[in-house]
C-alpha cells in the first residue's frame, strides 16, 4: 500500500485506490489528476490522501490471491459507518 498526501489542507479526504484491473491503471492516473487539480484550486478547501493498495491480476499471480488477507477490513477503514447506506457513511 502507498500513502501519498497532494494538498496540505483543512478537509482531507481519504481515498481508497486499486489502480489494477477493470478500468485500468491509466484511468485511474487520470482520475487522480482531475480530482488533484480541483483540489488545487479549491484554495485549500480540501485535499485527498491517497491509499493505493495492489491489488488485481499482477497481485494474483505473485501470492495466489486478488487481494490481502484483511483486504476488505483495509477497506473498511475508509468508510465512517460500514452499516449505513453509502450516501449517509460518505457524508
Amino acid at each position: 500500500m502507498r500513502t501519498e498526501n497532494t494538498v496540505s489542507t483543512a478537509r482531507r479526504l481519504r481515498i481508497a485506490v486499486i489502480p489494477a484491473d477493470g478500468i485500468g491503471q491509466e484511468v485511474v492516473a487520470a482520475g487522480r489528476e482531475v480530482l488533484d487539480a480541483l483540489a488545487a484550486g479549491s484554495a485549500g478547501e480540501f485535499g485527498f490522501d491517497w491509499h493505493e493498495f495492489d491489488w488485481g491480476c499482477e497481485y494474483y499471480a505473485r501470492t495466489g490471491r486478488m487481494m490481502a488477507e484483511d483486504g476488505l477490513e483495509a477497506l473498511r477503514a475508509f468508510v465512517r459507518d460500514v452499516d449505513a447506506p453509502v450516501h449517509i457513511a460518505q457524508a
